[in-house]
């Protein structure tokens, strides 16, 4: 028996908002009722799409009903109004933590919803339905005023119909060769079904003025899976389903596109292309190409991991000048680079900010992206350390200690705690232009890093969770906090 309240109305602060004060506690309303369960959906190439509501089956199976906010400082909750009868999911506060932006569900439709922080008073922003089968989060504009979403086409049209009538024999054919592929429950098995999952995830992306509701489409619409966009709100990056569809294999192995388009749909760029993939890969890729995009936190450009351009080869013999043969070289060790990529986003806007032998796991950022902080695996040593971008040859150590994990070379090494044992993660926060970047101290020189210190005996102390402040560039290594090693502790946020 539990004395007190039910599980599901257990509250933790997971969720702080920008703005450092408020939490959001998601309100659960218990089991999900059994009508839900229930509701009309299709499988198609291992989606579950509720086809009447037009939104992915797994939007239904939750049962969160609202949302309260906790300020940490005046120790009062804010109820946010939710209409009735709906479900909620996909809250998202804005960049300057006044808004909060969240889906509600009802029987027929997705609706987009924004609350007030302050005062908890919510209204839908449009009544165009969002179609939620791919995309079912939303993304703010740096400025806090409009949203990026995925809505319904206005030309739509009905669901497709089957025929009546078969128009052809249904045949199968096996490949001739083995394909190391699983055994898939729901496949697509017509052109019926192809048509009807082109149909179901074909939505339109459009920006979506707060204050007004006004929508401004970018594009026409597309079978979108991914949308996000850029700190000045001119360019926005997409990732769209590509044909042909497979009745092989599901449609995580479907053909994707990833671009950058401007503000009236045009590509501008292409980012990356993966073909249809009818075998699951046994082992990882090699990292090659552009890695780890993302939005730079200054609102200049994206940034971007790359491999040094392989030299060009040789004139070869008997062409003019050519040189003459030697013997085989070793091949010439190709650099990491950390790469800044401006608008238009176009060839010849990208350039080099910091270059190094090593590999380069990832690389994270201060406000002004003046000062970059680069973690590498090399000889069983991970290292992370800061460059101050005037002095681009000092590295100042933040972090070196052996890892028992091996990494692909430009990959994150392995995680698990044979290898947590110490290790620490630089600490984060939301910057004033979107993404994520490196917390400092007020006088910004030092970093923040948390870990968890296994015991040497686990039968008299358990795990203890530290917060410790460090110097980069000098052996100055202070702990702030240290759990207490007499239960499961973990770091949640930090408040200041």
């Amino acid at each position: 028996m539990l004395d007190g309240a039910a599980l599901h109305q257990a509250v933790t602060l997971r969720t702080l908002g920008p703005d450092g004060e408020h939490f959001l506690i998601p309100r659960s309303g218990g089991m999900t009722p059994l009508e839900r369960l229930a509701r009309d959906h299709v499988h198609l190439a291992e989606l579950a799409i509720d086809h009447r509501a037009l939104r992915a089956h797994r939007l239904n199976l939750a049962n969160t009903i609202g949302y309260r906010l906790f300020s940490h400082r005046s120790g009062k909750f804010t109820d946010i109004a939710t209409p009735e009868g709906a479900w909620v999911s996909g809250a998202s506060f804005s960049p300057n933590g006044k808004k909060l932006a969240f889906l509600a569900h009802s029987d027929r439709a997705t609706e987009l919803f924004v609350a007030d922080v302050a005062t908890g008073r919510t209204r839908r922003v449009t009544g165009r339905p969002l179609l939620a089968t791919l995309v079912s989060s939303l993304v703010w504009t740096w400025d806090s005023n409009s949203l990026l979403a995925v809505v319904v086409p206005e030309r739509m049209g009905p669901l497709p119909q089957p025929a009546s009538l078969p128009s052809a024999p249904r045949a199968f054919v096996s490949d001739p060769g083995r394909t190391p592929n699983r055994t898939f429950r729901f496949l697509l098995q017509s052109p019926f079904e192809r048509r009807l999952l082109e149909h179901l995830i074909t939505g339109q992306l459009c920006l979506i003025e707060v204050a007004t509701g006004e929508l401004t489409p970018i594009g026409k619409p597309a079978m979108l899976s991914r949308i996000d966009v850029a700190p000045d709100g001119k360019y926005f990056r997409v990732s769209t389903v590509q044909k042909p569809f497979s009745y092989s294999v599901p449609l995580h192995a479907f053909g994707t596109r990833d671009e950058i388009w401007d503000i009236s749909g045009k590509p501008v760029a292409r980012l990356g292309e993966r073909k249809l993939r009818l075998a699951q890969q046994s082992t990882p890729p090699t990292p090659s190409g552009k890695r780890a995009l993302g939005w730079r936190p200054d609102g200049h450009g994206l940034s971007y991991l790359e491999r040094e351009p392989p030299a060009k080869p040789a004139r070869p013999s008997g062409t003019p000048n050519a040189p003459k043969p030697a013997a085989a070289a070793p091949p010439v060790k190709r650099k990491d680079r950390v790469m800044q990529w401006l608008a238009p986003y176009s060839v010849g806007t990208s350039k080099v900010v910091w270059e190094s032998e090593i590999p380069i796991d990832s690389v994270a950022y201060s406000q002004d992206c003046q000062t970059i902080y680069v973690t590498q695996t090399d000889k069983g040593t991970r290292r992370v350390f800061a460059v101050e971008l005037n002095n681009p040859n000092r590295r100042l150590t933040i972090l070196d200690h052996p890892t028992t994990s091996t990494s692909t070379p430009g990959a994150p090494p392995a995680r698990g705690r044979a290898a947590e044992s110490g290790r620490a993660s630089l600490l984060t926060k939301p910057g004033k232009h979107g993404g994520r970047i490196v917390r400092r101290s007020r006088d910004r020189r030092c970093v923040f890093v948390s870990g968890v210190d296994e015991p040497k005996d686990p039968s008299r102390s358990g795990a203890r969770t530290y917060v410790d402040r460090i110097e980069p560039g000098s052996n100055k290594r202070t702990r702030v906090w240290q759990g207490a090693g007499d239960a499961h502790e973990a770091l949640l946020a930090v408040l200041d």
